[in-house]
């Protein structure tokens, strides 16, 4: 996946601590596209809990763990930091200036939401499904004119291509191969463009109400994606091997 910095936000423990971001701290999230997501509160601290002791008291521990810290965004959208674990804030510590965590999964939203949330699809990319897939619609050349000229020329069909359907499960779901074409650029005086196509991973909940966030990972993504490592990979060996004895 690529690296990405999301916007500056004000931070809480809880969604309805975000009701009041005054006194919420600033915190920066980024994702350097290999390692966990990370959240680094640029002043004070986050996350400040306290454990109950044998003899009736509280200490503060070292490290800390909880499901999920929530952001709201200079850009006005919503963050869930998911998994989350990161070092205490000890809060009458004068050394304690900044605080850093980390988390499992990110979860943008355009409105407040829950941990686990219902959805009604999940779209993910897979490494090596788009040429699993091997079916495209764009078309490239590059050719000679009679000048001795390069010529660049390319197509693509402008009606939208059907999905692949790979499953559905009476009236609870279907897991589709579903087309993307994303176009960037313009047409300015150097007729400077990027295209790209590519197959995504498509799951669609076929009940109104949706289902749970984690179900959908847990019970119907991981297993599929499995299946699908499993068949992409016979299909590259018997690729290579077809011809060999």
């Amino acid at each position: 996946m690529q690296p990405y910095n999301f916007e500056p936000a004000c931070w809480a423990t809880d969604k309805d601590g975000l009701d009041n971001i005054s006194e919420c701290p600033l915190g920066l999230l980024s994702f350097d596209g290999q390692n966990a997501p990370r959240l680094n509160i640029l002043r004070g601290h986050l996350v400040s809990e306290s454990v109950p002791m044998e003899n009736g008291g509280n200490a503060f521990a070292l490290d800390f763990s909880r499901k999920s810290v929530f952001g709201y965004s200079n850009d006005n959208k919503y963050y869930i930091l998911r998994d989350v674990h990161g070092t205490n804030a000890i809060p009458f510590s004068q050394t304690f200036i900044q605080q850093k965590l980390q988390g499992e999964s990110i979860i943008v939203a355009n409105q407040r939401i829950d941990y686990n949330p219902s959805i009604s699809e999940l779209t993910v990319d897979l490494s090596g499904f788009s040429e699993w897939i091997n079916t495209h619609f764009f078309r490239e050349s590059n050719n000679l004119t009679e000048d001795g000229a390069q010529e660049l020329k390319f197509s693509y069909c402008s009606k939208e291509p059907q999905n692949i359907l790979l499953y559905k499960n009476n009236n609870d779901f279907e897991v589709h191969a579903k087309h993307f074409a994303k176009r960037l650029g313009g047409y300015n005086t150097l007729h400077e463009f990027s295209f790209k196509e590519t197959w995504r991973l498509n799951f669609r909940m076929l009940d109104s109400e949706g289902m749970p966030l984690n179900d959908v990972l847990n019970n119907l993504f991981e297993p599929f994606e499995r299946l699908l490592a499993f068949c992409m990979v016979s299909w590259e060996y018997r690729k290579n091997n077809v011809y060999r004895h």
